[in-house]
């Protein structure tokens, strides 16, 4: 469960870098993206939007519609909102605008949309004119109902006109009839001779007969006239439309921000696909992952222009304090992961040029100078030497001249030709620098001779040499290096240079030596971006207070 939860810890802050090392491209695509959407609004005509709602079949107006009525609302609801767009319909609604606008045009301004589950069909009309807009939308919808059977025919509205005075008529004789009842009923309670009270049941009778035909006469005209207008194909406008207030369109800031963070969104896509592309090495925990092999120690950029070697080295003053805290504790790393060897020695190399593989071992015998520690560097890059730039020493003699000098098939001894000549006092107390001499025609051969070895053992016993730093060639350009640890049976450390090293790269260079029966016992990070590494845990690169710009 904690594997687990670092795992995600590490994965977590591993997007927290990828954010922060692209923030600028997410930025720049959301400034993009927003401001198009900006100038796109600004420059783009303002349109306003009126509906209309259009009742189909008259059910609605029924105390107990029947299924039937309802169904066939619905079913007819999307006919009408195909029907709206007709030429009839849009001809009749252009004359009836004064034929400001033509047909072709109002097909492109209207649209007609069914509310679900019920046969409510809405009206849309959008144009530029909030005023016009509007008149659209309610002339349209009128339109469309005149053409529609929803009005009754001459004949039918003469029925309906007739049943309307016969009713009322009939409610005023039934009114009248009603009274003359009431004055028959008092008559009959007051009076108490019986052959008045026939006379008066009688006429009481007479009465009650000519209500209950007057009512009943009443009831077939209302069902003549519900009869005539209950219609299931009509329609009837329940809500018209009105002036809009404000364009459609939504907020112009909510469509600006909706546009940055699709930009913003987008530049991470493209983000993600550049790194899931890019196989280089970035941070020390990725090292991890790729090589299984302990990082000794990362080293941050310090230097922006790299051509004066001096003023890389640890001792100038130039470099940061950071940077040499860096350095001692990856001498604290290197030393205390081989406490137990004795005479130990180390090959310093990298998988191709500029990775910083030379300023690392000279930086880190400085420091280990620096402790103490009687250090020899031998600059055994026979290729492209560079040692001796950085103490300023004379490359006219080195490893090569010694090399070329050592007895046949016999063993040098201290009294033979005077090493002295080929080491070098680098200046720093502690610290014997050995050039890489004049370039030979066969480096390999020399580097793998038993001489160097030899050598070694002599220069080692004469000056109590503690730690033997080599600074190699690249080992995936030329096989310098992997010879020379055979022969020397030196322990390697391999320096990656940050956003540059690829993994394959490494993978490679560990394979080489692992060829050998040599492993890789660390690998440096070097010219890391500080901030990066503070995230990914290996240093905590603020409490130093790096304040310079990052350089190379």
């Amino acid at each position: 469960m904690f594997e687990e939860n670092s795992k995600t810890t590490m994965e977590l802050i591993q997007y927290f870098i990828l954010f922060r090392r692209w923030f600028w491209l997410i930025f720049l695509a959301a400034l993009v993206a927003g401001g198009a959407a900006f100038i796109r609004s600004s420059n783009a005509m303002l349109m306003y939007e009126a509906q209309t709602q259009i009742l189909i079949g008259g059910f609605i107006q029924e105390a107990n519609p029947d299924a039937s009525s309802i169904t066939t609302g619905k079913a007819l609801a999307n006919t009408y909102a195909e029907l709206i767009k007709t030429n009839d319909v849009l001809q009749a609604t252009s004359d009836a605008l004064g034929g400001t606008i033509p047909p072709d045009d109002l097909r492109s301004i209207i649209s007609a949309n069914i509310k679900q589950e019920t046969s409510l069909m809405v009206v849309t009309a959008i144009y530029s004119d909030p005023i016009l807009v509007a008149d659209i939308a309610n002339e349209v919808s009128q339109q469309l109902v005149l053409a529609s059977p929803t009005n009754l025919t001459s004949g039918q509205q003469a029925q309906v006109d007739f049943a309307d005075e016969q009713i009322t008529t009939l409610t005023d004789d039934l009114e009248h009839l009603r009274l003359t009842l009431d004055q028959i009923d008092e008559q009959i309670a007051a009076t108490e001779d019986s052959e008045e009270l026939s006379v008066l049941s009688e006429q009481r009778n007479v009465q009650v007969n000519q209500i209950n035909l007057a009512t009943a006469t009443i009831a077939q005209f209302s069902n003549t006239i519900v009869s005539l207008q209950r219609r299931s194909n009509s329609l009837d406008i329940v809500e018209t439309a009105t002036i809009a207030d404000s364009p459609v369109g939504g907020n112009a800031r909510s469509s600006i921000i909706l546009s940055a963070l699709v930009g913003a969104s987008l530049a991470g896509g493209v983000i993600l696909l550049i790194e899931y592309l890019n196989d280089k090495i970035r941070l020390s925990s990725e090292i991890a992952e790729s090589l299984a092999v302990p990082v000794l120690g990362v080293v941050s950029r310090f230097s922006a222009s790299g051509d004066d070697y001096k003023d890389q080295v640890i001792t100038t003053g130039l470099v940061f304090s950071n940077t040499v805290e860096e350095y001692r504790t990856m001498r604290v790393n290197l030393l205390f992961s081989t406490a137990n060897n004795e005479g130990k020695r180390y090959l310093i190399t990298s998988p191709s040029p500029k990775d910083g593989k030379s300023v690392t071992a000279t930086n880190l015998a400085v420091s280990m100078a620096m402790d103490n520690k009687r250090v020899l560097l031998v600059d055994a890059d026979l290729r492209r030497p560079s040692v001796h730039h950085f103490f300023g020493l004379n490359n006219e003699m080195g490893l090569s001249s010694l090399l070329t000098i050592s007895p046949n098939g016999a063993t040098p001894q201290m009294n033979d030709a005077p090493w002295e000549q080929y080491v070098q006092d680098s200046g720093i107390p502690n610290l014997w620098v050995i050039p890489s001499g004049f370039t030979p025609k066969n480096p390999i051969e020399l580097l793998g001779s038993v001489a160097l070895h030899q050598w070694l053992s002599v220069i080692e016993q004469s000056l109590d040499i503690d730690v033997v730093l080599f600074d190699t060639a690249p080992c995936l350009l030329v096989s310098d290096s992997v010879t020379l640890a055979a022969t020397t049976h030196t322990q390697v450390i391999l320096v990656v240079r940050a956003g540059v090293t690829r993994h394959n790269a490494a993978v490679r260079a560990k394979e080489r030596f692992a060829h050998i029966g040599q492993d890789i016992i660390g690998v440096v990070l070097n010219q890391a971006n500080p901030r990066d590494e503070s995230y990914s845990g290996y240093y905590g690169y603020g409490y130093y207070g790096y304040s310079r710009e990052d350089g190379e």
